[in-house]
């Protein structure tokens, strides 16, 4: 018993100190998955520090986070006020390289180990990655940078109706016997199936053609104005749209 009460605080300070090596150990492997995380974002998005990078500030921190939320689980004090410093780019063409750095210090659990070690652990970690890859993003004004923006999803026309004279405010003033020219202005997505086409002239009739379609309207009068609406609806297999516009003959 004398003899186990001697080397216990022995065995016991040794076992921690074999934790706190391995704690330090899993330290600089979790550290190396960090950089190697922050290099991989960089190396795919090489615009953001490339073209116009005042406009991808946001898109810049996310580099930070990814790294900085990976390391939450660790022991590991990040120098201050530059936790991650930026990527650093040799280049921004396919197969230049992005170099990306962090430095903590990692806390020891027992003072004899620190004693050994010299106090906290610091660690550095730096990896490179290629830019290989097709850019993901583009540029916000969206120039030359990224790759072509895919072609719309098909989905319900938007109906518009194009007039001759020109509509104003969704009206076309004329006077009696004058002739409008109406024509469908609407919008259909690329391949989006045939659609129909639905006119109502009011007492002028119906139109189920595309058109351009010519109507001679007249006003008898009295009252010295006569209104006629006319509605446009296109329907394809991904729904339908009504427009309307007003014309307004003078006698």
């Amino acid at each position: 018993m004398v003899e186990f009460a001697l080397i216990l605080p022995l065995v016991v300070l040794l076992l921690v100190m074999a934790i706190d090596f391995g704690r330090v150990f899993f330290g600089w492997v979790a550290l190396h998955n960090a950089v190697r995380i922050g290099a991989d974002f960089a190396a795919n998005n090489r615009e953001y520090w490339d073209a116009m990078p005042a406009a991808f500030e946001d898109q810049r921190q996310q580099y930070e986070d990814l790294i900085e939320n990976d390391l939450q689980s660790l022991n590991c004090e990040l120098p201050s006020p530059d936790p991650v410093p930026e990527p650093v780019f040799s280049g921004f063409e396919d197969g230049d390289l992005v170099q990306a750095e962090v430095s903590c210090s990692f806390g020891l659990l027992t003072p004899l180990a620190e004693s050994v070690l010299g106090g906290p652990v610091a660690m550095t970690v730096r990896t490179e990655f290629a830019l290989n890859r097709t850019i993901q993003g583009g540029l916000p004004d969206g120039g030359a940078g990224g790759p072509p923006e895919p072609p719309p999803a098909c989905s319900a026309p938007v109906t518009g109706i194009a007039t001759e004279p020109d509509a104003s405010g969704g009206q076309v003033n004329i006077n009696t016997g004058q002739t409008v020219i109406f024509s469908d202005d609407s919008e259909l997505g690329d391949d989006c199936g045939t659609p129909t086409y639905a006119w109502d002239f009011g007492e002028l009739g119906t139109e189920d053609t595309k058109g351009p379609h010519e109507k001679t309207f007249t006003n008898p009068g009295p009252p010295a104005f006569k209104n006629f609406t006319v509605t446009l609806t296109v329907t394809t297999v991904y729904g339908s749209d009504t427009e309307s516009v007003q014309v307004r003959v003078r006698r």
